[in-house]
């Protein structure tokens, strides 16, 4: 190739380079321009990633978790709680046999729109619910036959909820009042408390009137209720009903005492029902006195021997005390 053929850089027009150098700047610029301002995969709005715990599973899509099944979690179980059997854990209860009130021996008063259908229908089962408050056992109740009387299975359901089982209870208390006065019209009643919570009355009573170092606070102290068997009264309750407390009270007084009492409850100025007694006194009813006690009681004289009845007298043995055969004329 000669050297008149080849083209010198110098000498190609300065004009015709400039345009091949400003057309590669502007595809190399417009190349640029697009890569800068061009769209991007990642949504607009994409937040930076958080790395989830291993236990986590992944993320599901709206879509995908409104068609899937619903599973039983923990927040699932507190908004919408499954029916729990009863707290009793007898969930056939009512399952027995209907037996006709005739052949039943006491009819179950835990409802008295429904029949009781627990199977137990014998007197061995029944339990007397408030007959504690009416003195229980005692001669002035004898005459007072119609009782409100649970099932073993009812009575032991209705007292799992101690709170409900009080206002239930002063609920029948009002009802035997209106039965008793059916019944017997114009009852009294002599209204005392059981004598372990009198006996707790009475020494506070004391320590108050002896001006016991500590004043009012420290007699109550004193005499606080014990945790145990049975319920023990505060004794700000005992002194507020002991004002109701007497004999010969009738059917409205005996009323307004047991409203205090519900009203105490509802307060929760106490926890139960407290120890006391409303003992009947039916009208025409005569009570057999009470026995005397026994330290009471006159000594009787110890009785004599018995005599022994005249006889004849023995005729005199022929023999002597030696033996011998005695002569009849012989003296001894």
């Amino acid at each position: 190739m000669s050297t008149d053929s080849k083209t010198n850089i110098d000498d190609v027009p300065s004009a015709s380079l400039a345009t091949e150098v400003t057309q590669a700047d502007k595809i190399r610029n417009t190349i640029a321009l697009d890569f800068v301002t061009g769209p991007i995969d990642t949504p607009d709005n994409a937040s930076e990633p958080v790395l989830a715990p291993p236990s986590t599973p992944p993320a599901r899509s709206t879509k995908e978790e409104s068609s899937s099944p619903t599973m039983d979690t923990a927040d699932t179980v507190l908004s919408a709680p499954k029916d729990e059997p009863d707290a009793s854990g007898d969930e056939n209860m009512d399952d027995g046999e209907d037996v006709p009130d005739d052949q039943r021996e006491f009819i179950c008063m835990n409802d008295e729109h429904t029949r009781c259908m627990t199977g137990q229908y014998t007197k061995d089962l029944s339990r007397k619910v408030i007959s504690d408050h009416f003195g229980r056992n005692k001669a002035c109740t004898r005459d007072v036959t119609d009782w409100p009387l649970f099932c073993r299975k009812h009575y032991q359901r209705a007292t799992y909820n101690k709170k409900k089982w009080q206002i239930r209870k002063v609920q029948l208390i009002l009802r035997q009042f209106e039965v008793i006065e059916k019944d017997f019209p114009g009852t009294t009643y002599d209204i005392a408390f059981k004598k372990s919570e009198e006996a707790r009355l009475n020494t506070y009573s004391r320590q108050v009137a002896a001006g016991s170092r500590g004043g009012p606070m420290a007699a109550a102290k004193s005499v606080q209720p014990k945790e145990g068997k049975h319920f023990e009264a505060p004794i700000d309750v005992l002194r507020e009903l002991d004002q109701w407390v007497g004999s010969d009270k009738n059917h409205d007084q005996v009323r307004k005492i047991v409203d205090i009492i519900l009203q105490m409850l509802e307060d929760k100025e106490a926890d139960q029902v407290p120890s006391i007694e409303f003992l009947p006194k039916l009208p025409g009813k005569i009570i057999s006195p009470k026995k005397t006690p026994a330290k009471n009681r006159t000594p009787k004289s110890p009785k004599s021997p018995a005599k022994s009845p005249t006889t004849s007298p023995k005729t005199p043995s022929r023999t002597s005390s030696k033996g011998a055969i005695k002569k009849p004329l012989q003296k001894t």
